[in-house]
Protein backbone atom coordinates (compact mmCIF):
# COMPACT_ATOMS: atom_id res chain seq x y z
CA UNK A 1 0.00 0.00 0.00
CA UNK A 2 1.08 3.43 -0.84
CA UNK A 3 2.32 5.51 2.10
CA UNK A 4 1.45 8.97 2.92
CA UNK A 5 0.25 11.29 5.81
CA UNK A 6 -1.54 14.17 6.52
CA UNK A 7 1.28 16.34 7.09
CA UNK A 8 1.25 16.09 2.87
CA UNK A 9 -2.25 17.68 2.43
CA UNK A 10 -2.28 21.31 1.10
CA UNK A 11 -4.10 22.66 3.93
CA UNK A 12 -4.77 26.27 2.13
CA UNK A 13 -5.78 24.40 -0.77
CA UNK A 14 -8.40 22.34 1.28
CA UNK A 15 -9.88 25.36 2.54
CA UNK A 16 -10.34 27.42 -0.89
CA UNK A 17 -11.77 23.55 -2.13
CA UNK A 18 -13.75 23.63 0.79
CA UNK A 19 -15.42 27.35 0.13
CA UNK A 20 -16.27 25.52 -3.17
CA UNK A 21 -19.52 23.88 -1.32
CA UNK A 22 -20.81 27.49 -0.37
CA UNK A 23 -20.03 28.99 -3.76
CA UNK A 24 -21.59 26.30 -5.79
CA UNK A 25 -24.39 25.87 -3.08
CA UNK A 26 -25.17 29.96 -3.98
CA UNK A 27 -25.64 29.10 -7.54
CA UNK A 28 -26.73 25.70 -8.10
CA UNK A 29 -30.00 26.28 -5.73
CA UNK A 30 -30.52 29.82 -7.33
CA UNK A 31 -33.73 30.54 -8.59
CA UNK A 32 -32.55 31.32 -11.59
CA UNK A 33 -31.07 27.12 -11.69
CA UNK A 34 -32.34 24.60 -9.82
CA UNK A 35 -33.83 26.52 -6.69
CA UNK A 36 -37.67 26.43 -8.38
CA UNK A 37 -38.19 23.30 -8.71
CA UNK A 38 -35.59 22.09 -5.41
CA UNK A 39 -38.06 24.22 -3.07
CA UNK A 40 -41.40 23.14 -4.83
CA UNK A 41 -40.11 19.32 -4.03
CA UNK A 42 -38.35 20.10 -0.54
CA UNK A 43 -40.36 22.26 0.55
CA UNK A 44 -43.57 22.69 -0.58
CA UNK A 45 -45.89 26.17 -0.16
CA UNK A 46 -42.59 27.89 1.07
CA UNK A 47 -40.87 30.82 -0.02
CA UNK A 48 -37.23 31.65 0.24
CA UNK A 49 -38.24 34.09 3.10
CA UNK A 50 -39.89 31.47 4.35
CA UNK A 51 -36.65 29.22 4.85
CA UNK A 52 -34.38 32.42 5.66
CA UNK A 53 -36.00 32.98 8.75
CA UNK A 54 -34.95 29.44 10.34
CA UNK A 55 -31.76 28.97 11.63
CA UNK A 56 -28.68 29.24 9.97
CA UNK A 57 -26.94 25.80 11.32
CA UNK A 58 -27.31 24.40 7.94
CA UNK A 59 -24.32 26.94 6.68
CA UNK A 60 -22.19 25.66 9.29
CA UNK A 61 -22.96 21.84 9.17
CA UNK A 62 -22.58 22.36 5.33
CA UNK A 63 -19.01 24.24 5.12
CA UNK A 64 -17.95 21.46 7.99
CA UNK A 65 -18.69 18.78 6.04
CA UNK A 66 -16.88 20.30 2.82
CA UNK A 67 -14.39 21.23 4.97
CA UNK A 68 -13.85 17.14 5.72
CA UNK A 69 -15.04 16.21 2.37
CA UNK A 70 -12.18 18.38 0.62
CA UNK A 71 -9.50 17.37 3.38
CA UNK A 72 -10.21 13.30 2.37
CA UNK A 73 -10.67 14.09 -1.38
CA UNK A 74 -7.00 15.59 -0.86
CA UNK A 75 -5.37 12.79 0.86
CA UNK A 76 -7.19 10.41 -1.58
CA UNK A 77 -5.34 12.21 -4.31
CA UNK A 78 -2.51 12.20 -2.76
CA UNK A 79 -2.54 8.13 -1.68
CA UNK A 80 -3.84 7.57 -5.85
CA UNK A 81 -0.67 10.17 -6.78
CA UNK A 82 -3.27 11.75 -9.11
CA UNK A 83 -1.26 14.68 -10.74
CA UNK A 84 -3.31 15.27 -13.73
CA UNK A 85 -6.90 16.91 -14.05
CA UNK A 86 -8.19 13.77 -15.75
CA UNK A 87 -6.57 11.83 -12.34
CA UNK A 88 -8.56 14.10 -10.08
CA UNK A 89 -11.47 13.84 -12.52
CA UNK A 90 -11.09 9.85 -12.66
CA UNK A 91 -10.92 10.15 -8.30
CA UNK A 92 -14.18 12.58 -8.18
CA UNK A 93 -16.41 10.53 -10.54
CA UNK A 94 -15.41 7.48 -9.11
CA UNK A 95 -16.41 8.56 -5.69
CA UNK A 96 -19.18 9.65 -6.73
CA UNK A 97 -20.40 6.58 -8.81
CA UNK A 98 -19.45 4.51 -5.78
CA UNK A 99 -20.92 6.20 -2.65
CA UNK A 100 -22.84 9.18 -3.42
CA UNK A 101 -25.00 8.17 -6.39
CA UNK A 102 -25.59 4.93 -4.86
CA UNK A 103 -26.03 6.01 -1.20
CA UNK A 104 -28.65 8.91 -2.75
CA UNK A 105 -30.59 6.01 -5.14
CA UNK A 106 -31.33 3.96 -2.11
CA UNK A 107 -32.13 6.94 -0.01
CA UNK A 108 -34.59 8.63 -2.10
CA UNK A 109 -36.17 5.61 -3.44
CA UNK A 110 -37.31 4.73 -0.10
CA UNK A 111 -38.12 7.78 0.71
CA UNK A 112 -40.50 7.97 -2.13
CA UNK A 113 -38.60 10.98 -3.05
CA UNK A 114 -39.47 11.89 -6.95
CA UNK A 115 -36.37 11.59 -9.54
CA UNK A 116 -36.23 15.15 -9.68
CA UNK A 117 -35.02 15.78 -6.35
CA UNK A 118 -32.36 12.33 -7.33
CA UNK A 119 -30.90 14.50 -10.29
CA UNK A 120 -30.75 17.68 -8.69
CA UNK A 121 -29.04 16.89 -5.09
CA UNK A 122 -27.09 14.07 -6.07
CA UNK A 123 -25.45 15.97 -9.88
CA UNK A 124 -24.72 19.19 -6.93
CA UNK A 125 -22.22 16.42 -5.45
CA UNK A 126 -20.46 15.12 -8.56
CA UNK A 127 -20.04 18.90 -9.75
CA UNK A 128 -19.00 19.67 -6.19
CA UNK A 129 -16.31 16.74 -5.96
CA UNK A 130 -15.19 17.90 -9.76
CA UNK A 131 -14.78 21.40 -8.48
CA UNK A 132 -12.99 20.03 -5.57
CA UNK A 133 -10.40 18.09 -6.96
CA UNK A 134 -9.95 20.13 -9.73
CA UNK A 135 -8.79 22.79 -7.34
CA UNK A 136 -6.35 20.14 -5.34
CA UNK A 137 -4.87 18.65 -8.08
CA UNK A 138 -3.84 22.28 -9.40
CA UNK A 139 -3.08 24.19 -6.02
CA UNK A 140 0.30 25.71 -6.56
CA UNK A 141 1.79 23.79 -3.66
CA UNK A 142 0.26 20.62 -3.98
CA UNK A 143 1.21 17.01 -5.16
Amino acid sequence: MIETDFADIPYVGVLVASLVNMVLGMVWFSMPLFGRPWMALTHPGKTQEDLAKGPKTGYVVALLASLVTALFLAYLLLLLQAETVLDAFRVAVTLWVGFIATAYAQTYIFGGKPLKLYLIDSTYYLVLLLGQALILVLWPFAF
